[in-house]
């Protein structure tokens, strides 16, 4: 061993302690995907049956697509991160009411922050930390959330319960797999495994196993290769569209489809309507954070949430939502209901007839009597008898 190979060995500890328990060998740091504001993935996700991760699906495999899009920056912990929105497409298994918000840091590469929003609230889930790695706690039913830095090997080391989370990367077929490994002592092991075409942004595929075990598995269905895409499969038609570049902040709590609508329209000039068959689908939006992002990226939000294969047309004056609403529809009006309105409606008319009747003969009678009582003041036996006739009696 020569001397400057010496040196490394005996400073290999003294890295790894000062860097947290975080060594990169071979010299590659750690590499975080190069996203833009607007990226967007289309995901195809599956969990089959025995997967521990979805025991509710009754003994059958569970399929979903969902779209991964960045929909801005912000600071967590003082950290600069991209905020990537997972919004799932409905479908038979899919819960349409649950979107995912993860904050990915943009140096490293690491989940800052995770939200989730589901069933009328918003609220934060918990990530799995060791040392200066972290990932989402994966709970049932939930999208392919793992990001971890693409460069490797690294190893991260708890200092308390001897957990370790291990990052390798080589290469298999011309391509880059990626693989993050989590082992905790007692528990099972864990092994997040991507596939990367170089110099792109988003893997191609992704895989999630327990013990070796395939619980989750996704695949990309819009790799940008994909240059034989008919116009209506292209994801990015929204884009292309030069008027949809307006910038729009849609932010705060229970927002309408109505008052979205008019944050797009404020921001680009265009019309923002509903096809005739979507007139009940009033999608409420429980915790909207898009500050300053282009009107086609909210547009796409709003496409798949609540819908079946929802879309946007391009109109005369602007664009016009489809697809089939899978919201719950509005209350309506059940037999019992409409047998009370009916009731009341034919009860009510002839008693309105009736009083107006008895209203319109009872002032006839007063007018009446005042008429006879003006006569019998006019007549002359009402003003008495008048004075004796000269050379006669009195007429009786």
């Amino acid at each position: 061993m020569n001397r400057q190979a010496f040196l490394l060995f005996l400073a290999t500890p003294l890295l790894t302690l000062a860097t947290g328990g975080r060594f990169c060998h071979g010299g590659s740091p750690p590499a975080a995907a190069k996203w833009e504001q607007g990226d967007l993935w289309k995901i195809a996700v599956r969990v089959p049956a025995e997967s521990t991760l979805a025991p509710q699906q009754g003994g059958k495999p569970k399929a979903e697509i969902w779209r991964a899009l960045v929909i801005g920056a912000e600071q967590v912990q003082g950290a600069d991160c991209w905020r990537v929105a997972f919004v799932p497409e409905v479908g038979p298994t899919t819960q349409p009411h649950s979107i995912w918000y993860l904050s990915v840091d943009k140096q490293t590469g690491w989940p800052r922050k995770l939200l989730r929003e589901a069933g009328g609230s918003a609220g934060p889930m918990p990530l799995l930390s060791v040392q200066g790695a972290s990932l989402p706690a994966l709970v049932t039913g939930v999208p392919p959330l793992a990001q971890f830095p693409l460069g490797g090997p690294l190893n991260f080391r708890s200092e308390t319960d001897a957990s370790v989370v291990a990052v390798e990367t080589r290469e298999r077929g011309g391509k880059v797999v990626v693989e993050l490994s989590l082992k905790r002592p007692g528990l099972h092991d864990l092994l997040i495994r991507q596939t990367w075409v170089r110099g792109e942004k988003w893997w191609r595929s992704y895989e999630h196993l327990v013990n070796g075990k395939t619980e989750l598995s996704a695949t990309l269905l819009n790799p940008p290769q994909r240059s034989t895409a008919e116009p209506a499969d292209d994801p990015f038609y929204l884009r292309r569209d030069l008027q949809l570049h307006g910038m729009v902040s849609v932010v705060g709590k229970d927002i309408s489809l109505t008052a979205v609508f008019e944050k797009l329209h404020q921001a680009t000039g265009l019309a923002f309507t509903v096809a005739p068959g979507l007139g009940d689908h009033q999608p409420v939006f429980v915790d909207m954070q898009m500050p300053k992002v282009p009107a086609w990226s909210v547009m796409d939000v709003v496409a798949v949430r609540g819908l079946k294969a929802g879309k946007w047309e391009k109109v005369e004056d602007g664009y016009c939502l489809t697809g089939t609403s899978a919201l719950p529809p509005p209350p309506a009006i059940t037999a019992i209901t409409a047998w009370l309105v009916w009731s009341m409606v034919a009860l009510g008319v002839p008693v309105v007839l009736l009083l107006a009747t008895w209203g319109w003969r009872r002032h006839r009678g007063k007018d009446r009597q005042v008429r006879d009582e003006g006569s019998l003041a006019r007549s002359p036996a009402s003003r008495g008898p008048g004075p004796p006739a000269r050379g006669g009696a009195r007429e009786c």
